[in-house]
């Protein structure tokens, strides 16, 4: 079951496990840095699973979870180089461009919301041209507090003056989606399968899709009389980036 989006005037999206595939990310986490981190500082693999699952379980919730910055000091490496030798993994999810070409023909505002730190944001954009489909992007470092914080969503509303009762989230996190609904984001959809090479999830008390694109016939009353890709922002490959992305703070993701 889909939701009614005849009234919706705002869509945030979150990135990773929505627009794009979990799993790079989950594979980066949970197997390759274990495996770089036991090559470049001389322990057993087992071991250096164990310390950084450790360390990372102790920072769920915090906005250093997801801050490359924070865990390229724990670590005593750096990590943003470790995921550049994984962006053959970085992609879209099954229907993603579909559904943001569709959104490129409504008047709705579109806003990527996303706990990504700013250098993986980048990253991400160089891989897939993510941002050319997107007029708006906040990550939680502008605002010093995660998406699971009821901060981030009163800084957001402020900044872009959006009513939360006339907006969509769609993000694969239950945390965020939680948090999102207790603000009073009015439609909070969630994500079945963010890893194409996982299990699918449930999200119990949430309206939840997989491919985005089978949400483009609930758009229809969006649709302008304006043709496909004439905004300005709405590109297909990837381009040179804002070079204010890369300034601000402190992406697990």
């Amino acid at each position: 079951m889909l939701p009614d989006l005849s009234n919706i005037s705002t869509v945030l999206l979150d990135m990773d496990g929505t627009l794009l595939d979990l799993h790079f990310d989950d594979f980066f986490w949970n197997q390759y840095l274990h495996r770089r981190y036991a090559q470049i500082h001389g322990v057993p693999t087992s071991d250096a699973a164990t310390f950084i699952s450790r360390r990372l379980d102790a920072a769920v919730g915090s906005l250093n979870w997801y801050c490359t910055d924070y865990w390229s000091s724990e670590f005593n490496l750096d990590i943003l180089k470790l995921k550049r030798e994984l962006v053959h993994l970085i992609r879209y999810r099954t229907g993603t461009r579909a559904f943001l070409d569709c959104l490129a023909e409504t008047q709705l505002q579109v806003i990527l919301v996303t706990n990504a730190h700013p250098d993986v944001l980048a990253l991400k954009h160089d891989e897939t041209g993510l941002l050319g489909h997107i007029p708006n992007r906040v990550t939680s470092h502008d605002y010093g507090a995660p998406k699971e914080s009821p901060e981030f969503w009163k800084q957001l509303r402020a900044a872009h003056e959006f009513d939360p009762a006339e907006a969509l989230l769609i993000d694969d996190s239950i945390p965020v989606l939680t948090a999102a609904r207790c603000y009073g984001i009015g439609i909070t959809l969630g994500i079945s399968q963010p890893n194409s090479s996982g299990p699918s999830g449930s999200a119990d008390g949430f309206f939840q899709v997989d491919d985005l694109s089978t949400l483009n016939p609930l758009l229809a009353g969006h649709i302008t009389s304006q043709g496909p890709g004439t905004r300005p922002w709405h590109q297909d490959q990837p381009g040179a980036l804002d070079p204010g992305l890369h300034e601000g703070a402190t992406d697990r993701g």
